[in-house]
């Protein structure tokens, strides 16, 4: 029973290295519980702060590594991405928006090779 609960966890995790501005940055798609917890965490915003605060806090779980520094803690990590530059926060968030799309497909190709 383990494996089967440990196999729907990870089914469909996509995680990708991107690189601009110099930098290798590794993003992975959030779980449903780390994209609550995001969401959670903007709840007392109003609406136009809530829409970039919640890109901070995805960003804040989703950046797991940069330059192959792996980013372990996630409390530090937040800090770090809510320091980062707006034109920075824009285009990590444009590649997780990308690899979100990715991991719908992925989920697609397995759909299509089960039928």
């Amino acid at each position: 029973m383990k494996k089967v609960l440990e196999d729907l966890i990870f089914l469909g995790s996509y995680s990708e290295i991107i690189e601009f501005y110099g930098k290798k940055w590794e993003l992975k798609t959030l779980s449903s519980g780390e994209q609550l917890e995001a969401t959670s965490a903007t709840g007392n915003l109003d609406t136009f702060s809530r829409i970039y605060a919640l890109k901070l806090e995805i960003l804040g779980r989703a950046l797991k590594s940069v330059d192959g520094i792996k980013l372990d803690d996630p409390k530090e990590t937040l800090e770090a991405v809510r320091k980062m530059q707006p034109p920075v926060i824009n285009r990590l968030f444009e590649e997780y928006e990308k690899i979100q799309v990715k991991q719908d497909d992925s989920l697609k190709d397995v759909e299509e090779i089960k039928n």
